[in-house]
């Protein structure tokens, strides 16, 4: 994401995972082997900023408030009220028991 790819084997060679690299300094990634300042601290934004990103919560207006959520919405609306439409529920739930029944004598 942050254009800086041929890093990767230097955190292969020095284990570095996800949860340590968060952890590492200006002198940390100097001393594995980054020696451009741009790029050492494009990696320490890049962490800072997805590490202030995880911590906002997604509230459920955010997630329906979405167009592409609310039409998803809709259509299962639609789909329910035609299936209730078309099925009785009671009769679809004791023949789901009765199947249920079945199965735990064979």
């Amino acid at each position: 994401e942050l254009g800086l790819s041929e890093y990767e084997i230097m955190f292969q060679n020095n284990d570095i995972d996800f949860e340590i690299l968060q952890t590492l300094s200006d002198s940390d990634l100097q001393s594995i082997g980054i020696t451009s300042l741009g790029h050492r601290r494009k990696i320490l934004n890049g962490l800072q900023k997805s590490s202030t990103e995880k911590k906002q919560p997604v509230t459920l207006v955010q997630i329906v408030s979405s167009k592409r959520t609310r039409g998803i919405l809709v259509i299962l609306i639609v789909v329910f009220a035609v299936l209730i439409w078309l099925i009785d529920p009671e009769q679809a739930f004791k023949d789901w028991i009765y199947s249920l029944d079945l199965s735990l004598f064979e």
